[in-house]
């Protein structure tokens, strides 16, 4: 089973064939010009991977939280990619790869990721039986996070409990971010998401059945996009 997964969640533009949960190759592309970038990598990975569309046997794409062109551009390339080879689309949330990619043992993953208009997009997944479950996800600002959280989501300050706080927003917002010291902070989280992350969702989302149409593929944003947000600012000051 031969797959291609797409990432343009942030200003990284990736691709990653894979294989039954791990990559077998990759093309990335660092810049925000996503339109650019998709086409040329694609016919570069599947030439390197000696890898043909037919071959092909599902897509994936990263829906959101991330940049609203990013996302965009993303959704729009696998949908119509999909489209022309008649696949099913696999959405991939970027917080889930996020917690995925953490390595040891532990109770709860939080993935915080910076998500502009001085905010963070954060998911809480909790362990059960060899994979993360989604408990609570959204967006706040960086200082209402950790109350949030602790209203929402008590069993995450249970100091007995193994915490692991990861993503971009840590570093963008650590001084505003009021967790508890019992907490332990990941700071490798990179731009973009791991190939084995979008290798190993991708695969378990597929046989669980969750593979789409490509023409009901939607972008995941958590918020209204800023565009929207910007309109409705300049109603209110009219």
């Amino acid at each position: 089973m031969t797959y291609l997964c797409i990432d343009t969640s942030s200003n990284l533009t990736s691709l990653t064939l894979a294989q039954r949960g791990a990559p077998i190759a990759t093309k990335d592309h660092d810049g925000p010009f996503h339109v650019e970038s998709l086409a040329p990598l694609l016919v570069e990975i599947l030439t390197t991977a000696d890898v043909l569309k037919r071959d092909l046997e599902f897509i994936s794409v990263v829906v959101g939280p991330g940049g609203f062109s990013g996302l965009r551009v993303g959704v729009t390339f696998a949908s119509v990619f999909a489209v022309a080879l008649s696949l099913p689309v696999v959405e991939l949330s970027a917080l889930e790869l996020r917690a995925l990619d953490i390595s040891g043992s532990w109770d709860y993953v939080l993935a915080v990721e910076d998500g502009k208009r001085k905010e963070v997009f954060f998911g809480v997944y909790r362990y059960n039986r060899e994979r993360y479950f989604l408990e609570l996800e959204g967006h706040a600002k960086p200082v209402d996070l950790a109350p949030l959280l602790l209203e929402r989501v008590p069993d995450l300050f249970d100091a007995s409990k193994r915490v692991v706080a990861t993503g971009g927003g840590l570093a963008r917002y650590g001084d505003q971010l009021s967790f508890p010291s019992s907490f332990y902070f990941d700071g490798s989280a990179g731009m973009g998401q791991s190939a084995e992350a979008l290798a190993k969702l991708s695969y378990f989302e597929f046989c669980a059945g969750k593979a789409k149409d490509p023409k009901t593929v939607a972008i995941k944003y958590l918020r209204d996009a800023d565009a929207r947000a910007n309109y409705l600012i300049l109603r209110v000051q009219d």
